[in-house]
């Protein structure tokens, strides 16, 4: 039984996408049983996931003590609890990383997004440390939302790799049209994997997020 928390106090990095991409993954390539919880006040990973062909169940929890009752007993429940975290500096997001074996930051590669990042994201993980004595055990971070031609990705790599804290791995999602129309088919990225006929722009997405998925389950099986 495994937490994983989607976290990065900025929006719009790809948090929703990452959380499920990753859950619908481990059901339907892993056969895990999953729940999604969607901590986020719009809901968006929760309304979301109605639309899909999958069997996977989810919560739409958004108050910190209900995070602190209810995460341990889905934790029980279920081999792999995946969350949407929120972005926003808040106490549930605190509450979510003290219950989490592993936390997942997907980062713009931009100034400001880094920034942010290593200000405030960064900060609430190792004051969940502090307040859990060592959750989450494993921080991972990926570069998300990249532009396929930008040279942006090359110079945000070296600056996450040197903080000892994040576990940084190698997959880079780039901004693809195709990821971000994911929601408004009503469809996941694991959707578009065996139908050949699409561009190569998507065929590429789908293997990004192929890998992205198989990293963060190797480092899963190391905690």
């Amino acid at each position: 039984m495994t937490i994983i928390t989607f976290c990065n106090i900025k929006g719009g990095c790809g948090k929703t996408t990452g959380a499920i991409s990753f859950a619908s993954w481990l059901e339907r390539y892993q056969k895990k049983r999953v729940h999604l919880v969607d901590a986020n006040q719009q809901g968006s990973s929760n309304y979301w996931l109605r639309y899909l062909d999958t069997a996977m169940t989810s919560s739409h929890i958004t108050d910190p003590d209900k995070i602190i009752e209810l995460l341990p007993e889905l934790n029980e429940e279920y081999d792999f609890v995946v969350v949407d975290g929120v972005p926003e500096v808040m106490e549930i997001n605190k509450n979510l990383l003290c219950f989490s074996d592993s936390s997942v930051s997907p980062i713009q590669p931009v100034g400001l997004d880094i920034e942010a990042f290593c200000n405030k994201t960064l900060r609430l993980i190792k004051l969940a440390r502090k307040v859990s004595r060592g959750l989450p055990s494993v921080a991972a971070a990926y570069l998300s939302r990249a532009s396929v031609r930008s040279s942006s990705k090359q110079k945000a790599l070296p600056q996450l790799d040197k903080i000892p804290e994040i576990k940084l791995l190698k997959t880079i999602i780039h901004d693809r049209k195709v990821v971000g129309d994911c929601f408004t088919e009503e469809a996941v990225i694991w959707d578009f994997k065996k139908n050949k006929t699409f561009l190569d722009s998507t065929q590429s997405a789908v293997k990004e997020f192929e890998s992205l998925s198989q990293e963060i389950y190797e480092l899963l099986k190391e905690i």
